[in-house]
């Protein structure tokens, strides 16, 4: 069961808004605390381990997982499940894209 957050704690999820009104309705919105912790997480494994693909793609399964378990939807058809994880069919040969 999902645990709905109150006004107050979701605000606090966002630093800036702590002194700032955002009124942007795009893709860039605030910055939560939890993605500036992810993004130093990233930076660090960068630092640290070069690129450690496998560790990333855990992670996106997981969330992909998750995503599915919440949704309960099956994904759509043009994807398939591959070892690696779920990936777009590749287009045919000899389609163009214009």
């Amino acid at each position: 069961m999902l645990h709905m957050l109150s006004a107050a704690q979701f605000r606090a999820e966002f630093p800036s808004l702590a002194d700032t009104v955002h009124l942007a309705t795009c893709s860039q919105g605030a910055l939560s605390a939890r993605l500036a912790y992810s993004l130093q997480e990233i930076g660090y494994s960068l630092r640290t381990k070069g690129a450690p693909w496998d560790v990333w793609m855990a992670e996106v399964e997981w969330a992909r997982e998750r995503f599915a378990r919440r949704s309960s939807r099956s994904w759509p058809s043009g994807w398939r499940r591959r070892a690696s994880g779920w990936r777009a069919r590749p287009a045919r040969a000899g389609r163009r894209w214009r």
